[in-house]
């Protein structure tokens, strides 16, 4: 009896370290970016729309910088859950350093800003 109190104490005492292991796993997970941390995410959007403009001869314009970063932190925040990049956590760094890294203007982005710069043009004639 005595022995099966002991692995009753034992298992108990296994199952409440799993339970304190999750919580401080999803602890860590829901903590906020650091300032770091959500700076190099800033950094990281800024230079993928640089590249996006580069590769795309855009020029950097307001007219033209718009249309992109609201795409691209419209896609951050949908593949987050998120309504707002300051309610980005830690569970979503790096799947959002990926996202930025890999990503592309939607068409319709891209079309806005052809037709803005035609609308440009056709101003300048």
């Amino acid at each position: 009896q005595a022995l099966e109190l002991m692995f009753e104490a034992t298992k108990q005492t296994k199952e409440e370290i799993e339970s304190v292991k999750a919580d401080v796993i999803d602890l860590k997970d829901n903590q906020k970016l650091d300032a770091g941390e959500y700076g190099l995410v800033t950094k990281t959007i800024h230079q993928r729309v640089a590249y996006i403009r580069q590769i795309h001869g855009l020029p950097n314009t307001k007219e033209v910088n718009k249309p992109l970063y609201k795409n691209i932190n419209n896609d951050v925040n949908t593949m987050a859950g998120i309504k707002t990049r300051t309610q980005l956590r830690q569970k979503h760094f790096n799947d959002v350093m990926e996202i930025i890294t890999n990503w592309f203007p939607s068409q319709s982005t891209m079309y806005v800003i052809r037709q803005l710069e035609m609308d440009f043009e056709e101003g300048n004639e």
